[in-house]
């Protein structure tokens, strides 16, 4: 069984594929993703407009527009919905986006991000297919969430979503290192168990492995080099505005450094060494720039652990 999915944003092929009891995820092309981490590794010293007031609409409002309802269970295709809905947004109206512990529309962020419905979502009461499929989506879709809320210094800014949306996609990068190989949570582990395995394909035929338009498989090589790659761009982007030299709030840097520190030790063998390299000379021009004691000692536990790996890979 194959079914394909593209993002209009990245253009990316992903296809979920069921064989032999065998459930398997594939990225899309580790070679346009790379130049991407490689593009937003930024200078730690920024500064950033204050967080945009809260402008959302009431959460009716955004469901009579076609947004899914936040008070039940997102499948797979409503984070496509989400996404689109949001793209319309962000072309539109960005002050409208919805907003973390918003009175008004605090429902819809929440259930973009619900933990049971992300984080956990392969422990979801659903068949393993359908469980893969959201899986896949989140994986995909999110991205595209966090590009249009990330923080750009020129425009509407949301830094206590970005801090969520980077967690959220940070820790389903991991989950997936975390469960190749192993069965499906909630089946027993026994040999007859469905089994998760990640798979990374090309985004065309022209940049296939070898040169083969027929094989759009990437070669493993003892690392996930497109899910390396998905982790450089958001740690990338998120690295740069954890100094005190943005007015990014103390609470929000403290959370944001807890989710790297959980997140990315376990992602770093997979980020190319040049893309390494640079998020390192990011994070220590964020430790030089930051005086708040609590972020700054954060920080600096990270790049320990982080040289640690670097050194031993």
């Amino acid at each position: 069984m194959l079914r394909e999915l593209e993002d209009p944003l990245f253009a990316t092929r992903v296809a979920f594929f069921s064989t032999s009891g065998r459930q398997k995820v594939k990225f899309p092309s580790a070679l346009l993703l790379n130049c991407l981490a490689a593009a937003v590794l930024l200078c730690g010293c920024l500064s950033v407009s204050a967080q945009t007031p809260d402008r959302s609409w009431r959460v009716s409002e955004y469901v009579r527009l076609g947004m899914p309802d936040p008070g039940r269970f997102w499948m797979a295709s409503d984070y496509v919905t989400c996404c689109n809905f949001l793209r319309q947004l962000d072309r539109t109206n960005r002050a409208a986006f919805p907003r973390l512990d918003s009175p008004r529309s605090g429902p819809v962020f929440a259930r973009l991000i619900n933990a049971t419905n992300t984080l956990h979502c392969l422990e979801a009461a659903l068949p393993a297919p359908e469980r893969l499929k959201l899986y896949q989506n989140l994986i995909i879709f999110l991205p595209s969430i966090l590009d249009m809320y990330k923080l750009s210094g020129s425009d509407a800014t949301f830094h206590r979503e970005t801090v969520e949306l980077s967690h959220t996609h940070l820790h389903l990068l991991r989950l997936a290192i975390e469960l190749d190989g192993k069965p499906m949570p909630g089946t027993p582990e026994d040999s007859r168990s469905p089994r998760f395995h990640l798979r990374e394909a090309t985004l065309t035929p022209w940049n296939a492995p070898y040169g083969d338009p027929n094989n759009y498989m990437v070669p493993r090589n003892g690392s996930f080099g497109v899910l390396g790659a998905h982790a450089a761009v958001t740690l990338g982007r998120l690295l740069p505005w954890l100094g005190d030299r943005t007015v990014v709030p103390d609470s929000e840097r403290l959370a944001a450094t807890r989710y790297l520190s959980e997140d990315v030790p376990l992602l770093w063998t997979h980020i190319v060494p040049a893309s390494r390299k640079g998020l390192l000379q990011d994070l220590e021009a964020v430790i030089e720039g930051t005086r708040q004691v609590e972020v700054r000692q954060g920080l600096e536990n990270l790049k320990k652990q982080l040289t640690l790996i670097k050194e031993g890979s």
